[in-house]
């Protein structure tokens, strides 16, 4: 195991009575050689860095070294451990072992998660054995391989290579060595938070115990905190001891005394807690197909508003903080639903709204700006503004999700739009280098930093405020809803704050489950208030978007630094891919300013504002930043990649032949006039807004 962040390792000060099995056995991955690296979940909440293995084409290999054989090992087998993970569900193919070069044995994945232990032999006595830790949320399976190799195959003073191979089975079925040498270890931790039991607060030492034997358990004593029992399985074991709050770093002693007789004892300094409050932003993540065909994600964000209304009102009377609230990240979905909704539906939406249980966000869509005309960004927020008169909320706040970066035209377009908040969530990873998919440095230089960006010529400014979580903490690869996620994330979270200096009471994080196009979360408000029951800090709030930067302005507006410049669009390259059709949108956006000016000269009284604003729609769409289908790379040409470009490619299209019609019907209006002489008379119209000669 690793030790980040303010762990401390507990020394040894007492061995066993009896020498351990468990250390007979010696470290199956110390060192990785070749294969393609990854990052990953593992029953171990620290170890995510993995070899991966493949069953595609049959080249795939991952292999890396064991620890060393002990130089006076003598003549007997050897147990080699590592932590592994296999895929279920995916046509349980075949796996090569190879030791130091040569064939050991295979063993398959299995066909679903039942098959949780077993062990496979090899021709010359090398067994493998896999046991299950952890099946994850996908049913994969996750546990301790045991490698026995006999003696004539060890070197002592060296250490193994080992290899595995996937067969050539067309398949993305996988076997996964992760790298950790799963010492046996002791460590502990004082958490940033604050629990109420019986009227006093306490602070939690967390202590920490990799086990690769048997069950067996021991007895932990920490500061004047009573002794604690803490049964320890296979694998990851954790114990939460709960100690006095302090108001000044305070020294205490922790013990682990395992029933064997050995003894582990350190010293963890107990800092204060820093108050702090999670303000959840709940809301789905709008992509305009990507995880299903666009008709299919419609309907789900239609459904997706009925429930966060009937959540909003089932909660009403729960504590503050704990009410839910619902965030509609971008107003396509609501547009398109008020033109089907009944009158009833639309009426309990905008109540919802006004009520301040919707928080109905500005933008029609998330658009790649660095595409985005300057009126197009100025008709963005159109339907959003209109909507949230009818219900009686200025709209002042926008969610710009997965998209790490945005043009600084945007700033002005939205200001004076009376948009004074931006709520950034790139996509989170933080398994990858940069934290996320492709976000370049965004998260890790603008995670939890708010500033006012100031427009290009310095006289309007919004809020912009990055989550450093992202959008896709609560996603299922990172922690999972959060009734079911382990509340050691959260603790991460808060430790990580505290160690960096964050100098705000809140903390803004996005809240989205199950994937993109996510539905709300029905258990959501139930835990919140179970959580504040319990804790003091951190404090937990749900909230919409509007009401979390307002409360961050009202408690630190005068220490939020201004910043100037662009925050560099990272996404626009993927357009492209498709550049006849940006192209044809891009001179539509064109287009469509000259008609405006062509009817506001020639004939402002019949101006056709319905059709300028469907137009503009069509632009808008086209430039949302969902570009392609979940499985475009993989099946480029199957039916679900081939109708959602279909979908897409309409927007500009549609916007290319709305715009020469608006174009051709202002100019129809002109006619020719024959004067005097038998000459004709033409007009000259200049549709920029500077003089031409």
């Amino acid at each position: 195991m690793t030790a980040p962040g303010s762990r401390v390792l507990l020394a040894l000060v007492a061995a066993a009575a009896a020498v351990p099995a468990e250390a007979e056995w010696l470290p199956g991955c110390a060192a990785a050689l070749s294969g393609e690296r990854m990052s990953y979940h593992s029953p171990y909440p620290d170890v995510t860095a993995a070899l991966i293995v493949r069953a595609t084409d049959g080249t795939m290999v991952a292999a890396w070294e064991t620890g060393p054989v002990p130089a006076g090992w003598g003549d007997r087998p050897a147990t080699f451990v590592w932590l592994a993970g296999l895929a279920t569900g995916k046509g349980a193919h075949r796996f090569d072992l190879s030791v130091d070069g040569r064939p050991a044995l295979s063993f398959r994945t299995s066909a679903d998660s039942s098959r949780r232990t077993w062990r496979e032999t090899g021709p010359d006595g090398v067994t493998l054995a896999f046991e299950t830790l952890l099946v994850d949320q996908f049913d994969e399976l996750f546990g301790f391989m045991r490698l026995e190799v006999p003696a004539a195959r060890l070197r002592p003073g060296r250490p193994l290579r080992l290899e595995v191979a996937g067969e050539r089975g067309g398949s993305s079925d996988w076997f996964m060595v992760f790298l950790d040498d799963l010492r046996r270890e002791v460590w502990a931790r004082s958490e940033q938070a604050l629990v109420r039991r019986d009227g006093a607060l306490f602070q939690i030492v967390r202590v920490e115990m990799s086990r690769l034997g048997p069950k067996t358990g021991a007895t932990v004593t920490c500061g004047g905190a009573a002794p604690q029992r803490l049964e320890l399985g296979p694998g990851y074991n954790a114990l939460e001891v709960l100690v006095p709050a302090v108001a000044e770093e305070t020294p205490v002693t922790v013990e682990v005394a395992l029933d064997d007789g050995s003894v582990r004892r350190g010293e963890v300094a107990l800092r204060p807690v820093v108050p702090r409050e999670l303000w959840l932003l709940p809301h789905s993540h709008v992509d305009i197909g990507y995880s299903d065909p666009q008709p299919v994600v419609e309907r789900k964000h239609w459904r997706y508003h009925g429930e966060a209304i009937a959540e909003a009102e089932r909660t009403a009377g729960y504590p503050e903080g704990a009410r839910f609230k619902w965030n509609t990240e971008q107003a396509w979905a609501v547009e398109t639903y008020f033109r089907q909704a009944g009158e009833e539906e639309r009426a309990a939406f905008l109540g919802a709204v006004g009520r301040g249980s919707i928080g109905l966000q500005g933008t029609l869509a998330g658009v790649l700006t660095g595409l985005c005309h300057p009126e197009e960004l100025l008709r963005l927020t159109a339907f959003a503004r209109e909507t949230g008169a009818r219900a009686g909320r200025a709209v002042d706040s926008v969610m710009v999700t997965d998209i790490p970066g945005q043009s600084w035209s945007l700033v002005p377009a939205l200001a004076l739009a009376g948009i004074k908040y931006v709520s950034s969530g790139p996509n989170y990873m933080p398994n990858l280098f940069d934290g996320g998919d492709r976000v370049g440095w965004a998260l890790k230089s603008w995670g939890d930093r708010p500033f006012y960006w100031e427009s290009p010529s310095g006289r309007e400014r919004v809020l912009f405020w990055m989550a450093g979580r992202g959008y896709s903490w609560f996603h299922g690869l990172n922690l999972g809803d959060i009734g079911r996620a382990p509340a050691r994330g959260i603790l991460d979270y808060m430790l990580e704050l505290a160690d960096r200096g964050y100098p705000y009471s809140l903390v803004q994080v996005r809240y989205t489950v199950g994937g993109d196009n996510g539905p709300p979360d029905p258990r959501l408000a139930d835990f919140v208030r179970r959580w504040n029951e319990e804790h003091e800090s951190p404090r937990i709030v749900i909230a919409t978007a509007e009401e979390a930067f307002a409360e961050l302005e009202r408690r630190h507006g005068a220490i939020i630094p201004a910043v100037r410049g662009d925050f560099t669009g990272y996404w626009e390259d993927g357009a492209a891919s498709s550049a006849r059709e940006t192209a044809l949108a891009r001179r539509s956006a064109e287009r469509l300013v000259e008609a405006e000016t062509l009817w506001s000269l020639i004939e402002p009284d019949g101006y056709p504002e319905a059709a300028f604003d469907e137009a503009w729609r069509q632009v808008v769409l086209f430039n949302e930043h969902t570009w392609g289908a979940a499985d475009s790379i993989s099946d480029p040409d199957g039916e679900n990649a081939r109708d959602q470009w279909a979908y897409k490619q309409a927007f500009a299209l549609e916007a290319d032949r709305m715009s020469r019609g608006l174009v051709a019907s202002a100019l129809q209006t002109i006619g020719r006039a024959e004067t005097g002489g038998g000459r004709l008379a033409v007009d000259v119209l200049n549709t920029l807004n500077w003089p031409r000669s």
